[in-house]
Protein backbone atom coordinates (compact mmCIF):
# COMPACT_ATOMS: atom_id res chain seq x y z
CA UNK A 1 0.00 0.00 0.00
CA UNK A 2 1.32 3.43 -0.93
CA UNK A 3 0.34 6.84 0.38
CA UNK A 4 1.37 9.43 -2.19
CA UNK A 5 1.68 13.10 -1.17
CA UNK A 6 -1.04 13.84 -3.75
CA UNK A 7 -3.47 11.70 -1.73
CA UNK A 8 -2.96 13.85 1.33
CA UNK A 9 -3.16 17.10 -0.65
CA UNK A 10 -6.36 16.03 -2.40
CA UNK A 11 -7.92 15.15 0.95
CA UNK A 12 -6.80 18.45 2.48
CA UNK A 13 -8.14 20.34 -0.54
CA UNK A 14 -11.50 18.66 -0.22
CA UNK A 15 -11.73 19.55 3.47
CA UNK A 16 -10.64 23.15 2.98
CA UNK A 17 -12.83 23.91 -0.06
CA UNK A 18 -15.81 21.74 0.74
CA UNK A 19 -15.65 20.42 -2.79
CA UNK A 20 -14.33 17.12 -4.12
CA UNK A 21 -10.69 17.38 -5.21
CA UNK A 22 -9.15 14.71 -7.39
CA UNK A 23 -5.52 14.13 -8.29
CA UNK A 24 -4.93 13.20 -11.93
CA UNK A 25 -1.81 12.88 -14.01
CA UNK A 26 -0.91 12.16 -17.60
CA UNK A 27 0.85 8.94 -18.51
CA UNK A 28 4.26 10.53 -18.84
CA UNK A 29 3.84 12.23 -15.46
CA UNK A 30 2.78 8.96 -13.88
CA UNK A 31 5.89 7.21 -15.17
CA UNK A 32 8.00 9.81 -13.41
CA UNK A 33 6.19 10.40 -10.12
CA UNK A 34 4.56 7.09 -9.26
CA UNK A 35 6.43 4.66 -7.09
CA UNK A 36 5.92 1.05 -6.23
CA UNK A 37 9.06 -0.97 -6.69
CA UNK A 38 12.00 0.34 -4.71
CA UNK A 39 15.47 0.69 -6.20
CA UNK A 40 17.61 -1.89 -4.39
CA UNK A 41 21.30 -2.61 -4.71
CA UNK A 42 21.73 -5.97 -2.99
CA UNK A 43 24.88 -7.89 -2.19
CA UNK A 44 23.96 -11.41 -1.11
CA UNK A 45 25.96 -14.31 0.28
CA UNK A 46 25.03 -17.89 1.06
CA UNK A 47 26.78 -20.54 3.15
CA UNK A 48 26.37 -24.29 2.73
CA UNK A 49 27.95 -27.39 4.17
CA UNK A 50 29.79 -30.09 2.23
CA UNK A 51 26.53 -31.89 1.45
CA UNK A 52 24.99 -28.79 -0.09
CA UNK A 53 22.68 -27.96 2.80
CA UNK A 54 22.28 -24.22 3.18
CA UNK A 55 23.27 -23.01 6.64
CA UNK A 56 23.13 -19.20 6.45
CA UNK A 57 22.15 -16.24 4.30
CA UNK A 58 23.42 -12.66 4.38
CA UNK A 59 21.96 -9.63 2.58
CA UNK A 60 23.42 -6.15 2.45
CA UNK A 61 21.28 -3.64 0.61
CA UNK A 62 21.37 0.04 -0.27
CA UNK A 63 17.86 1.29 -0.95
CA UNK A 64 16.94 4.43 -2.87
CA UNK A 65 14.04 5.88 -0.85
CA UNK A 66 13.41 8.87 -3.09
CA UNK A 67 12.72 12.28 -1.61
CA UNK A 68 10.11 10.98 0.89
CA UNK A 69 8.47 7.84 2.18
CA UNK A 70 5.27 6.65 0.54
CA UNK A 71 5.04 3.07 1.73
CA UNK A 72 2.37 2.49 4.36
CA UNK A 73 4.15 -0.48 5.87
CA UNK A 74 3.19 -2.10 9.18
CA UNK A 75 4.44 -0.02 12.07
CA UNK A 76 6.45 -2.77 13.74
CA UNK A 77 7.49 -4.54 10.52
CA UNK A 78 9.31 -1.81 8.55
CA UNK A 79 11.45 -4.29 6.59
CA UNK A 80 8.88 -7.02 6.08
CA UNK A 81 10.82 -8.50 3.16
CA UNK A 82 13.25 -9.77 5.79
CA UNK A 83 10.73 -12.51 6.52
CA UNK A 84 10.76 -13.56 2.87
CA UNK A 85 14.52 -13.48 2.30
CA UNK A 86 15.16 -17.12 3.35
CA UNK A 87 12.54 -18.24 0.86
CA UNK A 88 10.91 -21.65 1.37
CA UNK A 89 14.20 -23.13 2.50
CA UNK A 90 15.11 -24.48 5.93
CA UNK A 91 17.65 -21.75 6.67
CA UNK A 92 18.14 -21.19 10.37
CA UNK A 93 20.37 -18.09 10.26
CA UNK A 94 20.01 -14.93 8.21
CA UNK A 95 21.39 -11.42 8.46
CA UNK A 96 19.83 -8.46 6.66
CA UNK A 97 21.32 -4.98 6.57
CA UNK A 98 19.43 -2.20 4.81
CA UNK A 99 20.76 1.33 4.36
CA UNK A 100 18.36 3.90 2.93
CA UNK A 101 19.38 6.99 0.98
CA UNK A 102 17.46 10.08 -0.11
CA UNK A 103 17.53 11.10 -3.77
CA UNK A 104 15.55 13.18 -6.24
CA UNK A 105 13.38 10.21 -7.20
CA UNK A 106 9.70 9.77 -6.48
CA UNK A 107 8.61 8.88 -2.91
CA UNK A 108 10.11 5.59 -1.74
CA UNK A 109 12.30 5.46 -4.85
CA UNK A 110 11.54 3.53 -8.01
CA UNK A 111 13.38 1.04 -10.16
CA UNK A 112 10.55 -0.51 -12.14
CA UNK A 113 6.82 -0.07 -12.30
CA UNK A 114 5.36 -3.47 -11.77
CA UNK A 115 7.04 -5.23 -8.94
CA UNK A 116 7.37 -4.87 -5.20
CA UNK A 117 9.49 -5.61 -2.17
CA UNK A 118 9.23 -9.42 -2.27
CA UNK A 119 10.77 -9.64 -5.73
CA UNK A 120 13.78 -7.79 -4.38
CA UNK A 121 14.54 -10.71 -2.06
CA UNK A 122 13.30 -13.67 -4.09
CA UNK A 123 15.60 -12.94 -7.04
CA UNK A 124 18.93 -12.82 -5.14
CA UNK A 125 18.03 -15.82 -2.99
CA UNK A 126 17.05 -17.90 -6.02
CA UNK A 127 20.11 -16.75 -7.94
CA UNK A 128 22.33 -17.86 -5.05
CA UNK A 129 20.67 -21.29 -5.03
CA UNK A 130 21.36 -21.69 -8.75
CA UNK A 131 24.96 -20.49 -8.45
CA UNK A 132 25.57 -22.94 -5.62
CA UNK A 133 24.11 -25.78 -7.69
CA UNK A 134 26.24 -24.95 -10.75
CA UNK A 135 29.41 -24.53 -8.70
CA UNK A 136 28.84 -27.91 -7.05
CA UNK A 137 27.85 -29.60 -10.30
CA UNK A 138 24.37 -30.40 -8.93
CA UNK A 139 21.09 -30.10 -10.76
CA UNK A 140 19.35 -26.91 -9.48
CA UNK A 141 16.16 -28.89 -8.88
CA UNK A 142 17.93 -31.52 -6.79
CA UNK A 143 19.65 -28.89 -4.64
CA UNK A 144 16.32 -27.18 -3.98
CA UNK A 145 14.66 -30.45 -3.03
CA UNK A 146 17.49 -31.06 -0.58
CA UNK A 147 16.98 -27.69 1.11
CA UNK A 148 13.24 -27.04 0.89
CA UNK A 149 11.56 -27.10 4.26
CA UNK A 150 9.47 -30.23 4.89
CA UNK A 151 5.66 -29.95 5.11
CA UNK A 152 5.60 -30.27 8.89
CA UNK A 153 8.22 -27.57 9.39
CA UNK A 154 6.10 -24.89 11.07
CA UNK A 155 9.03 -22.90 12.45
CA UNK A 156 11.71 -23.38 9.81
CA UNK A 157 11.26 -19.89 8.43
CA UNK A 158 12.65 -16.84 10.15
CA UNK A 159 10.07 -14.69 11.91
CA UNK A 160 6.64 -16.12 11.09
CA UNK A 161 5.41 -19.70 10.85
CA UNK A 162 4.40 -20.95 7.41
CA UNK A 163 1.44 -23.06 8.30
CA UNK A 164 0.80 -26.31 6.38
CA UNK A 165 2.87 -26.23 3.17
CA UNK A 166 4.40 -28.65 0.70
CA UNK A 167 7.21 -26.79 -1.07
CA UNK A 168 8.92 -29.91 -2.38
CA UNK A 169 5.59 -31.31 -3.58
CA UNK A 170 4.98 -28.19 -5.64
CA UNK A 171 8.41 -28.41 -7.27
CA UNK A 172 8.06 -32.12 -8.00
CA UNK A 173 4.67 -31.54 -9.58
CA UNK A 174 6.06 -28.73 -11.74
CA UNK A 175 8.97 -30.95 -12.85
CA UNK A 176 6.61 -33.75 -13.77
CA UNK A 177 4.15 -31.55 -15.63
CA UNK A 178 6.76 -29.75 -17.73
CA UNK A 179 8.84 -32.87 -18.39
CA UNK A 180 11.95 -31.64 -16.64
CA UNK A 181 14.17 -34.63 -17.49
CA UNK A 182 13.25 -34.37 -21.16
CA UNK A 183 13.99 -30.63 -21.11
CA UNK A 184 17.48 -31.27 -19.72
CA UNK A 185 18.09 -33.88 -22.41
CA UNK A 186 16.95 -31.45 -25.11
CA UNK A 187 19.22 -28.76 -23.64
CA UNK A 188 22.26 -31.05 -23.85
CA UNK A 189 21.51 -31.93 -27.46
CA UNK A 190 21.06 -28.30 -28.48
CA UNK A 191 24.14 -27.18 -26.59
CA UNK A 192 26.14 -29.77 -28.57
CA UNK A 193 24.94 -28.00 -31.71
CA UNK A 194 26.10 -24.63 -30.36
CA UNK A 195 22.61 -23.38 -29.45
CA UNK A 196 21.93 -21.56 -26.18
CA UNK A 197 18.97 -22.99 -24.27
CA UNK A 198 18.41 -22.44 -20.56
CA UNK A 199 16.09 -23.88 -17.94
CA UNK A 200 15.22 -21.78 -14.90
CA UNK A 201 13.61 -22.76 -11.63
CA UNK A 202 12.22 -20.61 -8.83
CA UNK A 203 10.64 -21.87 -5.62
CA UNK A 204 9.22 -19.15 -3.44
CA UNK A 205 6.84 -18.17 -0.65
CA UNK A 206 5.47 -14.69 -0.17
CA UNK A 207 4.19 -13.00 2.93
CA UNK A 208 0.65 -11.81 2.22
CA UNK A 209 -2.35 -10.42 4.01
CA UNK A 210 -2.51 -8.87 7.42
CA UNK A 211 -0.99 -10.44 10.46
CA UNK A 212 -1.59 -10.09 14.18
CA UNK A 213 -2.91 -6.65 15.03
CA UNK A 214 -0.27 -6.27 17.70
CA UNK A 215 2.37 -5.86 14.98
CA UNK A 216 0.48 -5.49 11.69
CA UNK A 217 -1.29 -2.29 10.74
CA UNK A 218 -1.27 0.34 7.99
CA UNK A 219 -0.71 3.84 9.31
CA UNK A 220 -2.10 2.66 12.64
CA UNK A 221 -5.27 1.14 11.15
CA UNK A 222 -5.89 -2.55 11.74
CA UNK A 223 -6.45 -4.46 8.51
CA UNK A 224 -9.82 -6.03 9.30
CA UNK A 225 -12.54 -6.85 6.78
CA UNK A 226 -16.13 -7.27 7.86
CA UNK A 227 -18.93 -9.04 5.99
CA UNK A 228 -22.65 -9.19 6.64
CA UNK A 229 -25.00 -11.69 4.99
CA UNK A 230 -28.79 -11.46 5.36
CA UNK A 231 -31.65 -13.53 3.93
CA UNK A 232 -34.90 -11.59 3.57
CA UNK A 233 -38.39 -13.10 3.81
CA UNK A 234 -38.98 -12.42 0.11
CA UNK A 235 -36.02 -14.66 -0.81
CA UNK A 236 -33.48 -11.91 -1.49
CA UNK A 237 -29.96 -12.42 -0.16
CA UNK A 238 -28.02 -9.30 0.75
CA UNK A 239 -24.24 -9.28 0.97
CA UNK A 240 -22.62 -6.25 2.61
CA UNK A 241 -18.87 -5.82 2.25
CA UNK A 242 -16.81 -3.56 4.43
CA UNK A 243 -14.35 -2.07 1.91
CA UNK A 244 -15.14 0.33 -0.89
CA UNK A 245 -12.14 -0.47 -3.05
CA UNK A 246 -13.18 -4.07 -3.74
CA UNK A 247 -12.92 -5.03 -7.40
CA UNK A 248 -15.73 -6.60 -9.38
CA UNK A 249 -13.77 -9.85 -9.42
CA UNK A 250 -13.67 -9.91 -5.62
CA UNK A 251 -17.37 -9.09 -5.36
CA UNK A 252 -18.19 -11.82 -7.85
CA UNK A 253 -16.09 -14.27 -5.86
CA UNK A 254 -17.97 -13.37 -2.67
CA UNK A 255 -21.30 -13.80 -4.47
CA UNK A 256 -20.23 -17.23 -5.64
CA UNK A 257 -19.28 -18.17 -2.09
CA UNK A 258 -22.72 -17.10 -0.84
CA UNK A 259 -24.43 -19.06 -3.61
CA UNK A 260 -22.34 -22.14 -2.79
CA UNK A 261 -22.68 -21.95 0.98
CA UNK A 262 -26.40 -21.11 1.08
CA UNK A 263 -27.54 -23.03 -1.99
CA UNK A 264 -29.17 -19.97 -3.59
CA UNK A 265 -29.18 -18.68 -7.15
CA UNK A 266 -26.68 -15.96 -8.08
CA UNK A 267 -29.45 -13.69 -9.36
CA UNK A 268 -31.01 -13.52 -5.88
CA UNK A 269 -27.83 -12.03 -4.38
CA UNK A 270 -27.23 -8.30 -4.16
CA UNK A 271 -23.87 -6.84 -3.14
CA UNK A 272 -23.41 -3.51 -1.39
CA UNK A 273 -20.75 -1.69 0.61
CA UNK A 274 -21.44 -0.91 4.24
CA UNK A 275 -19.25 1.58 6.07
CA UNK A 276 -17.86 0.72 9.45
CA UNK A 277 -17.67 -3.03 8.99
CA UNK A 278 -14.95 -4.22 11.28
CA UNK A 279 -13.05 -1.63 13.22
CA UNK A 280 -12.30 -3.54 16.38
CA UNK A 281 -10.74 -6.80 17.42
CA UNK A 282 -7.54 -7.74 19.18
CA UNK A 283 -6.34 -9.85 16.27
CA UNK A 284 -6.33 -8.51 12.73
CA UNK A 285 -7.34 -10.25 9.52
CA UNK A 286 -5.93 -10.54 6.03
CA UNK A 287 -7.38 -7.95 3.70
CA UNK A 288 -9.52 -10.52 1.91
CA UNK A 289 -13.31 -10.55 2.22
CA UNK A 290 -13.69 -14.05 0.82
CA UNK A 291 -12.88 -15.69 4.15
CA UNK A 292 -15.27 -13.70 6.36
CA UNK A 293 -17.93 -14.14 3.65
CA UNK A 294 -17.71 -17.89 4.00
CA UNK A 295 -17.68 -17.69 7.79
CA UNK A 296 -20.71 -15.36 7.81
CA UNK A 297 -22.63 -17.81 5.62
CA UNK A 298 -21.86 -20.67 7.96
CA UNK A 299 -22.92 -18.68 10.98
CA UNK A 300 -26.13 -17.82 9.17
CA UNK A 301 -26.70 -21.52 8.58
CA UNK A 302 -26.20 -22.14 12.30
CA UNK A 303 -28.90 -19.58 13.01
CA UNK A 304 -31.11 -21.13 10.34
CA UNK A 305 -30.62 -24.55 11.90
CA UNK A 306 -31.83 -23.22 15.25
CA UNK A 307 -34.92 -21.69 13.63
CA UNK A 308 -35.60 -24.90 11.71
CA UNK A 309 -35.31 -26.95 14.90
CA UNK A 310 -37.92 -24.78 16.56
CA UNK A 311 -40.25 -24.99 13.56
CA UNK A 312 -39.84 -28.76 13.20
CA UNK A 313 -40.02 -29.31 16.96
CA UNK A 314 -36.78 -31.27 17.10
CA UNK A 315 -33.37 -30.66 18.61
CA UNK A 316 -30.71 -28.85 16.57
CA UNK A 317 -28.72 -32.08 16.48
CA UNK A 318 -31.57 -33.62 14.49
CA UNK A 319 -31.41 -30.91 11.78
CA UNK A 320 -29.08 -31.26 8.82
CA UNK A 321 -28.25 -28.90 5.99
CA UNK A 322 -28.31 -30.15 2.43
CA UNK A 323 -28.43 -28.22 -0.84
CA UNK A 324 -30.14 -25.13 0.49
CA UNK A 325 -32.63 -26.91 2.75
CA UNK A 326 -32.90 -27.78 6.43
CA UNK A 327 -34.33 -31.21 7.12
CA UNK A 328 -34.68 -33.56 10.07
CA UNK A 329 -32.49 -36.62 10.16
CA UNK A 330 -35.54 -38.73 10.89
CA UNK A 331 -36.96 -40.85 8.10
CA UNK A 332 -39.70 -39.01 6.21
CA UNK A 333 -38.89 -35.75 7.97
CA UNK A 334 -39.97 -32.35 6.72
CA UNK A 335 -37.55 -30.02 4.89
CA UNK A 336 -37.54 -26.21 4.99
CA UNK A 337 -35.86 -23.84 2.57
CA UNK A 338 -34.11 -20.57 3.41
CA UNK A 339 -37.12 -18.52 2.35
CA UNK A 340 -39.29 -20.27 4.92
CA UNK A 341 -36.61 -20.00 7.59
CA UNK A 342 -36.13 -16.27 6.91
CA UNK A 343 -39.88 -15.64 7.11
CA UNK A 344 -40.11 -17.41 10.44
CA UNK A 345 -37.04 -15.62 11.82
CA UNK A 346 -38.52 -12.26 10.82
CA UNK A 347 -41.92 -12.96 12.36
CA UNK A 348 -40.69 -14.58 15.57
CA UNK A 349 -36.97 -13.94 16.15
CA UNK A 350 -34.84 -16.28 18.18
CA UNK A 351 -33.75 -14.93 21.54
CA UNK A 352 -30.28 -13.45 21.21
CA UNK A 353 -30.39 -13.32 17.42
CA UNK A 354 -33.11 -10.89 16.38
CA UNK A 355 -34.56 -10.35 12.91
CA UNK A 356 -33.79 -10.77 10.14
CA UNK A 357 -31.87 -13.98 9.30
CA UNK A 358 -28.49 -12.27 9.41
CA UNK A 359 -24.89 -13.08 10.27
CA UNK A 360 -21.75 -10.96 10.49
CA UNK A 361 -18.11 -12.00 10.41
CA UNK A 362 -14.92 -10.10 11.11
CA UNK A 363 -12.11 -12.34 10.03
CA UNK A 364 -9.37 -12.63 12.65
CA UNK A 365 -6.17 -14.55 12.20
CA UNK A 366 -3.13 -14.92 14.43
CA UNK A 367 -0.54 -15.20 11.65
CA UNK A 368 0.27 -13.93 8.17
CA UNK A 369 -0.25 -16.01 5.04
CA UNK A 370 2.47 -17.70 3.05
CA UNK A 371 1.12 -18.77 -0.35
CA UNK A 372 3.88 -20.54 -2.25
CA UNK A 373 4.78 -21.90 -5.65
CA UNK A 374 7.31 -23.39 -8.03
CA UNK A 375 8.04 -22.00 -11.50
CA UNK A 376 9.99 -23.65 -14.31
CA UNK A 377 10.69 -21.94 -17.62
CA UNK A 378 12.75 -22.59 -20.73
CA UNK A 379 14.40 -19.86 -22.80
CA UNK A 380 16.45 -19.54 -25.96
CA UNK A 381 19.23 -16.96 -26.16
CA UNK A 382 20.54 -15.57 -29.43
CA UNK A 383 24.32 -15.80 -29.30
CA UNK A 384 24.84 -12.85 -31.65
CA UNK A 385 22.33 -10.34 -30.27
CA UNK A 386 21.67 -11.50 -26.72
CA UNK A 387 17.91 -11.54 -27.35
CA UNK A 388 15.96 -13.81 -24.97
CA UNK A 389 12.95 -15.79 -26.20
CA UNK A 390 10.67 -17.37 -23.62
CA UNK A 391 9.62 -20.79 -24.92
CA UNK A 392 7.81 -22.46 -22.04
CA UNK A 393 6.63 -21.46 -18.58
CA UNK A 394 4.79 -23.57 -16.03
CA UNK A 395 3.84 -22.79 -12.47
CA UNK A 396 2.40 -24.83 -9.62
CA UNK A 397 0.95 -22.81 -6.76
CA UNK A 398 -0.29 -23.43 -3.25
CA UNK A 399 -3.13 -21.01 -2.70
CA UNK A 400 -5.67 -23.31 -1.07
CA UNK A 401 -9.26 -23.69 -2.13
CA UNK A 402 -10.16 -21.74 -5.28
CA UNK A 403 -13.21 -19.59 -4.60
CA UNK A 404 -14.47 -19.16 -8.12
CA UNK A 405 -12.44 -21.86 -9.80
CA UNK A 406 -13.27 -20.49 -13.23
CA UNK A 407 -11.07 -17.48 -12.49
CA UNK A 408 -8.29 -19.17 -10.51
CA UNK A 409 -5.90 -19.60 -13.45
CA UNK A 410 -6.61 -16.09 -14.64
CA UNK A 411 -5.69 -14.92 -11.15
CA UNK A 412 -2.42 -16.89 -11.38
CA UNK A 413 -1.20 -16.19 -14.89
CA UNK A 414 -2.04 -12.52 -15.04
CA UNK A 415 0.52 -11.78 -12.29
CA UNK A 416 3.03 -14.07 -14.00
CA UNK A 417 2.59 -11.92 -17.11
CA UNK A 418 3.16 -8.93 -14.86
CA UNK A 419 6.34 -10.49 -13.49
CA UNK A 420 7.72 -11.14 -16.95
CA UNK A 421 7.88 -7.40 -17.62
CA UNK A 422 10.60 -6.56 -15.06
CA UNK A 423 12.30 -9.85 -15.85
CA UNK A 424 12.68 -9.11 -19.57
CA UNK A 425 12.34 -5.40 -20.26
CA UNK A 426 11.09 -3.01 -17.62
CA UNK A 427 13.46 -0.60 -15.90
CA UNK A 428 13.32 3.08 -14.96
CA UNK A 429 16.53 4.73 -16.12
CA UNK A 430 18.11 8.05 -15.13
CA UNK A 431 21.10 9.88 -16.54
CA UNK A 432 23.98 11.24 -14.47
CA UNK A 433 22.03 14.44 -13.78
CA UNK A 434 19.00 12.57 -12.42
CA UNK A 435 16.82 13.11 -15.49
CA UNK A 436 14.34 10.32 -16.11
CA UNK A 437 15.02 8.64 -19.46
CA UNK A 438 11.96 6.40 -19.49
CA UNK A 439 9.05 8.81 -19.23
CA UNK A 440 7.08 7.30 -22.11
CA UNK A 441 6.22 3.83 -23.31
CA UNK A 442 8.49 4.38 -26.29
CA UNK A 443 11.38 4.08 -23.81
CA UNK A 444 9.81 2.05 -20.99
CA UNK A 445 9.20 -1.31 -22.64
CA UNK A 446 6.39 -3.68 -21.72
CA UNK A 447 5.91 -7.30 -22.78
CA UNK A 448 3.29 -7.96 -25.42
CA UNK A 449 1.40 -11.06 -26.50
CA UNK A 450 4.36 -11.85 -28.78
CA UNK A 451 6.63 -12.19 -25.74
CA UNK A 452 4.38 -14.44 -23.67
CA UNK A 453 4.32 -18.21 -24.23
CA UNK A 454 1.21 -20.34 -24.26
CA UNK A 455 0.56 -20.95 -20.59
CA UNK A 456 0.62 -24.55 -19.43
CA UNK A 457 -2.01 -24.97 -16.70
CA UNK A 458 -1.35 -27.12 -13.68
CA UNK A 459 -3.66 -27.95 -10.80
CA UNK A 460 -2.88 -26.06 -7.59
CA UNK A 461 -1.51 -27.85 -4.58
CA UNK A 462 -4.09 -29.32 -2.15
CA UNK A 463 -5.86 -26.84 0.15
CA UNK A 464 -3.77 -25.82 3.11
CA UNK A 465 -5.95 -24.24 5.83
CA UNK A 466 -4.11 -22.58 8.68
CA UNK A 467 -7.12 -23.22 10.88
CA UNK A 468 -10.70 -24.37 10.62
CA UNK A 469 -11.75 -20.82 9.75
CA UNK A 470 -9.29 -20.26 6.90
CA UNK A 471 -9.76 -22.29 3.77
CA UNK A 472 -8.50 -19.96 1.07
CA UNK A 473 -5.38 -18.00 0.31
CA UNK A 474 -4.37 -15.24 -2.04
CA UNK A 475 -3.78 -16.13 -5.68
CA UNK A 476 -3.71 -12.73 -7.32
CA UNK A 477 -0.32 -11.25 -6.47
CA UNK A 478 2.35 -13.64 -5.34
CA UNK A 479 2.84 -15.66 -8.60
CA UNK A 480 4.53 -12.60 -10.11
CA UNK A 481 7.47 -12.80 -7.70
CA UNK A 482 8.65 -16.16 -8.98
CA UNK A 483 8.64 -15.12 -12.64
CA UNK A 484 11.61 -12.77 -12.28
CA UNK A 485 13.87 -15.36 -10.69
CA UNK A 486 12.86 -18.21 -13.01
CA UNK A 487 13.69 -16.14 -16.11
CA UNK A 488 16.96 -14.85 -14.66
CA UNK A 489 18.02 -18.37 -13.71
CA UNK A 490 17.10 -19.70 -17.14
CA UNK A 491 19.21 -17.09 -18.93
CA UNK A 492 22.28 -17.75 -16.79
CA UNK A 493 21.72 -21.49 -17.13
CA UNK A 494 21.96 -21.06 -20.91
CA UNK A 495 25.23 -19.12 -20.59
CA UNK A 496 26.97 -20.79 -17.66
CA UNK A 497 29.25 -22.96 -19.79
CA UNK A 498 30.43 -19.78 -21.54
CA UNK A 499 31.61 -18.26 -18.28
CA UNK A 500 28.58 -16.06 -17.47
CA UNK A 501 27.78 -16.22 -13.77
CA UNK A 502 25.07 -13.58 -13.38
CA UNK A 503 22.90 -11.18 -15.38
CA UNK A 504 20.88 -8.53 -13.57
CA UNK A 505 17.21 -8.20 -14.40
CA UNK A 506 15.85 -7.06 -16.71
CA UNK A 507 17.65 -9.55 -18.94
CA UNK A 508 17.47 -7.28 -21.96
CA UNK A 509 19.30 -8.15 -25.16
CA UNK A 510 21.84 -5.43 -24.34
CA UNK A 511 22.52 -6.78 -20.84
CA UNK A 512 22.87 -10.37 -22.07
CA UNK A 513 25.09 -9.35 -24.99
CA UNK A 514 27.33 -7.40 -22.61
CA UNK A 515 27.57 -10.40 -20.28
CA UNK A 516 28.57 -12.61 -23.21
CA UNK A 517 31.16 -10.10 -24.38
CA UNK A 518 32.66 -9.69 -20.90
CA UNK A 519 32.88 -13.44 -20.36
CA UNK A 520 34.82 -13.90 -23.60
CA UNK A 521 37.50 -11.33 -22.73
Amino acid sequence: MLVYPAYVLALAGTILTGKPVKWISERSEALIEESFAGDYRISAELAADADGRITALRFKSIVDRGYADAGATPTDVPADFFYVSPGPYAIQAAFLQVDGVRTNKAPSGVALRRSFRVTDTVVPTERLIDILAHERGDDPADLRLLNLAPPASENATIGWGWGPVDFAGALRRAMERIGYAELRKEQAERRARGELMGIGIATFAEILGGGPARVYDILGARMIDGVEVAVRPDGRVELHLGLKHRSHASRDACSRIVAEELGVAMETISVAVQDGMGWEGEESAPNDVERPTRLACRRLREMGSAVAARMLKVSEQDVEWNAGRFATTREGGTALNLHEIATAADADPLRGWGPPLLATSFYKHPEVNYPYGAHICAVDVDRQTGAVSLRRFLGVHGFGNADGAANSWEEVYRPINKGLGPALYEAVAYDSRGVNLTSSYADYLLPTAMDVPTWEPSDPMPPRPYSKSQETNAAGEYPSVGAHAAVANAVVDALWHLGVRHVDIPVTAANVWKALRDSSQ
